[in-house]
């Protein structure tokens, strides 16, 4: 998935900011994969009719992140939500990162 913009306004920094999960750099370094070269993403998901996927990664200081995003068209992506990764779904995350060619 290209990403060229990301789609921040009023509602989705609220949201971010009420929840104190995760931060928008955070967000923003595991939708770009800014300091980790990879990042992980499953299918598309259906929310209230629009489409969205799950990006699995590493923000630059350091957390396992999971974002979930829309897709907006032409690489332009929304934060809709954001929960730290751990358990068993961090360790196939990293299961998948030693496989990854960089």
């Amino acid at each position: 998935m290209k990403v060229t913009g990301i789609e921040w306004d009023a509602h989705n920094r609220a949201h971010f900011a009420e929840r104190g999960r995760c931060s928008k750099d955070e967000v923003e370094d595991v939708i770009r994969a800014r300091c980790n070269g990879s990042r992980a993403s499953l299918p598309a998901l259906t929310s209230n009719g629009e489409m969205r996927r799950q990006l699995f990664g590493r923000a630059c200081s350091g957390r396992f992140l999971v974002v979930v995003v829309a897709a907006k068209g032409a690489g332009l992506i929304r934060p809709i939500t954001c929960w730290p990764l751990e358990g068993h779904h961090l360790a196939g995350y990293l299961a998948w990162q030693r496989t990854v060619k960089r």
